[in-house]
């Protein structure tokens, strides 16, 4: 009887042990990923166009490598892959369209993930430059 007992308790003590451990890297990622430092978007932003005149909108290639470099450090620890896409848009007449402009001012980041060897991590984040 007593050695049941022990079986039992073990089985559930590491049970608990695996679903801390699970719950602790998702937590870790969403973290990371929720909690981009806004000032890897902001040295993204440049203030004038090809031109000359102010006309703040992102840089396409400096935002995504920013984003890359940051959670490819980040995550090491957590994940060994990920997918991410950017979604550069404009608003016109209440509807999201996407920009294919040189000019983007706004942008979708989508994150996307497997760890633990079947728990999926999905995430979005939006980014934009108003002008007052």
């Amino acid at each position: 009887m007593s050695s049941a007992i022990i079986f039992f308790s073990f089985l559930l003590l590491t049970s608990l042990t695996n679903v801390l451990g699970i719950s602790v890297n998702g937590m870790s990622i969403n973290r990371i990923f929720n909690n981009l430092p806004i000032g890897l978007i902001t040295s993204a932003v440049s203030p004038l166009d090809s031109t000359g005149n102010v006309a703040p909108h992102f840089d396409r290639a400096a935002l995504e490598k920013n984003v890359k470099n940051y959670l490819s450090k980040s995550l090491d620890p957590y994940i060994e892959s990920y997918k991410i896409s950017f979604r550069y848009f404009k608003v016109s007449d209440g509807e999201y369209v996407i920009d294919s402009s040189s000019l983007p001012q706004n942008v979708d980041i989508h994150f996307k993930c497997t760890y633990c060897a079947y728990i999926n991590f999905d995430g979005y984040r939006s980014f934009r430059i108003e002008r007052k």
